[in-house]
């Protein structure tokens, strides 16, 4: 028999100019300013809801039948624990929880987290149709439900999704949350008319139904900033119908962050739709979100055949331009994966329930040196079990290698990625947050350092959930569809988080503080400044020499690490005295590569210096 997988038979179409890349051009328009608005605090709103807890019978579709079959091959591994795991083995330093704090919860279903935190310290969660400011110790400042805003446009039934980003270059906060579904269906963006994210905010509201075609409405937001631009990426369901049955397309706003800003009367947009390949709507897109700081002008989106039991394909849609320049286009290629990825199983609790791990679309992205790296929820087809995928590519490529993380005894979903590096052209290393339980201990949340040669550390639990969730009346509950995780722009090696846990039968959140053990961004923000160094030669292939003039005595450690942050050998701790110093080690026992050199006194780092070791 001949195998094809569907890269193989799109690549002979390319080839043979029967499928050629889709390039398209927006809609182009205005939205009008709704006003200046503060979020309503939840001291002062009774916050109602409505949860279904007994759902409709579910349509007979062909992800469900899918589902029901990943299910049934997972009940007969799951006795049948093997020693095999596909998480790649690697040296990675192990990510440090620094601090850790209960965060907003929500009576609703599921669990929808997003964070976001400014270089003054303000942290900013979000849960569904909530919003929580806390400063950096923990304590809150205020809390907000977005319905409070949602109410200027006249009653809305429901406010759910909700997606925020700081903006380091303006240093403001967007948020961006959908109000109502069918006919009625809005996407809000707001913008903070300050740093402070408890004052006001100027807001907008996109239309979110009938969009490019009757019937449909906007669902599933993700978001990401450029230098100039904001991007919103939505799935178009049909009227009355959900994710699983109802889509449609996949479309993108695009939005000058300025006018935003400066709360335009008339805020100016691309709206782009017909993403295909192959005469083939790409299903939920994912902006590729700048690592180190927003980037430009040109913007990425990864998508992926989130139902297929197995594939080896992958598209990245490319915006070219600004919305500012007028000439953006938009263009879809085809990229092939390294190994096969595969929409998950659903996950079992202790309780007999189960938590649902949706699809295997890409959930979050990022860029930095030109590279890429995405993650999402798929399948482990050694144990059955639900993982993540983590890949990564160079933009002028056509591959893509994927890693599949995951266990047979700890299922895996919901991760997102952010920069964990110091934006060295060597350095791609990143940290990712992910959602895990298993059959002992409830849903909670951990945390991965992916190392600069793209090995993994070990999960760190962040914090595990008290009790296993059960909210629904079938024996499938919700998971949560996202969660956050930002660094902290100008802190690097520090990252915040907020995550799912199980909580009193229902869902509830932690926020965390992670810190990079990686001694190259640990001790950069307290490395002593007036210690002055010269370092010679570098690169070097027999002996190195480091020339510093330490102002008073004091005993000096000096220690090697390697690009992972692992410590190599201690070389020397003395008395040093004041006044100008060489220090001279033999480089020869090390492969060539790259090195980091710590100077250490008795209280504070004063240097980290990068060597780079040739052959000998």
């Amino acid at each position: 028999k001949l195998k094809f997988t569907l890269f193989t038979i799109l690549s002979l179409f390319i080839v043979t100019g029967v499928i050629a890349q889709n390039t398209v051009k927006p809609h182009t328009g205005t939205v009008k300013l709704l006003g200046e608005f503060a979020f309503e605090e939840t001291d002062n709103s009774f916050s109602p809801s409505v949860l279904t807890v007994k759902q409709a019978p579910k349509p007979g579709t062909m992800f469900s039948h899918r589902k029901a079959l990943l299910d049934a091959k997972r009940q007969k591994h799951i006795f049948k624990p093997t020693k095999s795991t596909l998480r790649k083995s690697g040296t990675a330093s192990t990510p440090i929880i620094s601090f850790q704090t209960l965060g907003n919860n929500q009576n609703g279903t599921p669990n929808d987290n997003d964070l976001a935190v400014s270089n003054d310290g303000i942290v900013v969660s979000v849960l569904n149709s909530n919003m929580r400011v806390i400063d950096e110790t923990g304590k809150i400042l205020k809390n907000f439900t977005l319905k409070g805003l949602g109410q200027i446009g006249g009653f809305q039934s429901s406010t759910f999704d909700p997606r925020i980003v700081y903006d380091p270059i303006a240093d403001r906060f967007i948020i961006v949350f959908l109000n109502g579904r069918d006919d009625n269906s809005n996407t809000y963006v707001c913008f903070s008319k300050t740093n402070d994210p408890t004052q006001d905010w100027f807001a907008y509201a996109l239309q979110g139904s009938n969009i490019f075609e009757n019937n449909t409405w906007s669902d599933y937001p993700i978001i990401s900033i450029s230098e100039e631009d904001l991007f919103i990426t939505l799935n178009m369901l049909g009227n009355g119908q959900g994710w699983r049955d109802g889509f449609r397309e996949s479309m993108i706003w695009q939005i000058s962050k300025k006018e935003g800003y400066d709360g335009d009367t008339a805020l100016k947009f691309n709206r782009w739709n017909n993403i295909k390949f192959g005469n083939r709507n790409v299903w939920s897109i994912c902006p590729v979100q700048g690592g180190s700081k927003p980037t430009g002008p040109n913007s990425y989106f990864l998508s992926v055949r989130p139902t297929d039991f197995q594939n080896d394909s992958m598209f990245v849609t490319e915006i070219t331009n600004t919305l500012s320049s007028g000439n953006a286009t938009l263009s879809t290629r085809l990229i092939k994966t390294s190994r096969m990825y595969g929409f998950p199983p659903n996950a079992p609790q202790g309780n007999g329930e189960w938590l649902s791990t949706n699809d295997g679309r890409v959930l979050t992205a990022i860029i930095e040196n030109d590279m890429i790296q995405f993650a999402g929820n798929c399948v482990d087809t050694n144990n059955y079990t639900a993982g993540i995928f983590h890949g990564y590519f160079k933009t002028n490529t056509n591959t893509a290698t994927l890693n599949i993380i995951s266990s047979d005894t700890v299922d895996y979903g919901y991760p997102d990625i952010a920069y964990a590096g110091i934006g060295e052209p060597w350095d791609n290393s990143a940290m990712l947050t992910i959602s895990r339980v298993t059959t002992n201990t409830p849903s909670g949340t951990a945390v991965i350092h992916i190392g600069r040669d793209l090995t993994y550390s070990t999960p760190v639990i962040v914090r595990s959930g008290t009790a296993f969730i059960n909210q629904l009346g079938d024996t499938l509950e919700r998971w949560g569809d996202y969660a956050g995780i930002q660094r902290k722009y100008n802190e690097p090696g520090t990252f915040w988080l907020s995550g799912s846990i199980g909580y009193s039968n229902s869902h509830g959140t932690v926020i965390a503080k992670v810190s990079n053990s990686d001694p190259a961004l640990s001790t950069t923000p307290t490395e002593k400044q007036n210690l002055k160094t010269t370092v010679y030669p570098n690169p070097t292939a027999k002996w190195l020499t480091i020339e510093f003039d330490l102002p008073q005595k004091e005993v000096l450690a000096f220690s090697l690490y390697d690009i992972n942050g692992k410590l190599v050998t201690p070389l020397f701790k003395d008395k040093v005295k004041a006044g100008l110093n060489k220090f001279t080690f033999n480089t020869t026992p090390l492969a060539s590569g790259i090195y980091f050199l710590s100077i250490n006194g008795e209280t504070e780092t004063y240097k980290y210096e990068k060597i780079i070791v040739g052959k000998h």
